[in-house]
C-alpha cells in the first residue's frame, strides 16, 4: 500500500483516494471485538481457526 502511494505522487497526481483496506481486515476486528467482550463457544472458534 505505502508503494503505491509513493508511486501515485511520484506520477504527480493530486488526485487524493482513500487507501484501500482489505475486507477481511473488518471480520478480523470484529471477532476480536466479540471474543474481547464475550466468550464465544469453541465451536465458533474451530469454525473461525479454520475458516483462515
Amino acid at each position: 500500500m505505502l508503494g503505491s502511494l509513493y508511486f501515485q505522487r511520484a506520477a504527480g497526481s493530486s488526485e487524493r483516494r482513500p487507501v484501500p483496506i482489505p475486507w477481511f481486515v473488518f471480520g478480523f476486528i470484529a471477532t476480536a471485538a466479540l471474543n474481547s467482550v464475550l466468550a464465544l463457544p469453541t465451536i465458533v472458534l474451530e469454525g473461525l481457526q479454520l475458516a483462515s
